[in-house]
Parts: structure tokens; sequence; C-alpha cells
């Protein structure tokens, strides 16, 4: 077996030509797969950062709408409060009120009935007088009896 210039240069021909042919068939799509391959690693890392970021901010957001709400029922709560304590207040004033006008209706009534019995002892104190008169003459062992009884009763009426 011997070399001969035909077959070196057939062997290096063969060889370019397998090198183009692996390279445009093999090494082409492989080294374009790894690529797509890289790329997609690359795209889900960085989109897995964005979702990390996207997330803390999301929880940020969600932590300020919470204490916002949270700020905002306390203060719906105290606004309440103070409505419930203002509507307690004038109830408890109104009811006051109505209380005070009706003692004072109550003690005018007391006084009418008063001055009116008054009026009435007075036009018929002569009537009373002359009945206990009788009374006291026509037992005359009850007449000191009579007198302090007469007394009690006319004082305990009419005031003097």
């Amino acid at each position: 077996m011997s070399i001969t210039v035909s077959l070196s240069i057939w062997t290096v021909i063969n060889f370019f030509l397998l090198f183009f042919v692996l390279k445009h068939f093999l090494f082409d799509p492989v080294t374009k797969f790894m690529d797509e391959r890289n790329k997609k690693i690359h795209d889900g890392l960085e989109e897995g950062k964005n979702a990390q970021q996207n997330k803390a901010l999301k929880e940020k957001e969600f932590q300020s709408n919470l204490e916002a709400a949270t700020e905002k029922s306390t203060q719906i709560l105290a606004e309440s409060a103070n409505k419930d304590n203002r509507r307690y207040n004038q109830i408890i004033s109104e009811a006051q009120k109505e209380v005070e006008g009706n003692y004072t209706k109550a003690r005018q009534n007391v006084n009418d009935i008063k001055t009116a019995t008054i009026a009435d002892v007075n036009a018929n104190r002569m009537v009373l007088v002359s009945e206990l008169l009788g009374k006291i003459i026509s037992d005359p062992n009850a007449v000191v009896f009579q007198q302090e009884k007469i007394a009690c009763t006319v004082t305990d009426i009419i005031p003097l």
C-alpha cells in the first residue's frame, strides 16, 4: 500500500466534504439547538426574577391596601361610635326634657288641686265649723277633745 498524491487529495477532499456535511447537518443544528436551549433557560431565569419582583411588589401593595383598609375600618368604627354616642346623648337629653316637663306638669297639677282644695275648704269653712260646733254642743263631755281635734283639723287644712 502506497500513498499516492491522488489518494491524499481524495482523502483531503473527503475530509472537507465530510466536515461540511457534518457541519451543515450535525454541528449547526446541535449548536442552534444548544443556543435556543440556553436562550430558553436564560428567559426562564429572567421570568423567574421578574415574577419574584412582581410578587414582592404585589405583597407590598397588598400590605399597603390592608393597612389602608384597617385604618379606614377603624375610622368607620370610630365615626359610628361617635354617632351612637351623639344619638345616645340626644335621646337622654330628650328624655330628661320630657321628664322635666312631666314633673313640671305634675307639680302644677298638684298645686292646682291644692289651690282648689283650699278654695273648697274656704268656701265650706262656715258649714264645717257650724257642724263641728253642733257636735260639740250636743256632747258637752267631749268639748276639750273636740276643741283639740278642731284646732288640729283646721290648721292641717288651712295654713295660718
